[in-house]
């Protein structure tokens, strides 16, 4: 599962880049865009309702 968690965010970090129009600087570590927090709003998005997560 963490290789599947790696190739799609790099996915979505390609069109984070795409949608911004500019480059991102990445840590990985805390899977945060480094001094961008217009890209960064981009890393989540609100779920409706019925697809929320639960909660434990």
């Amino acid at each position: 599962m963490e290789v599947g968690h790696l190739i799609t965010s790099v996915a979505h970090l390609i069109n984070i880049c795409r949608i911004t129009g500019r480059t991102i600087n990445w840590d990985a570590t805390n899977e945060q865009i480094i001094d961008d927090d217009a890209a960064n709003a981009l890393l989540t998005k609100e779920r409706r309702p019925e697809f929320s997560l639960p909660t434990v």
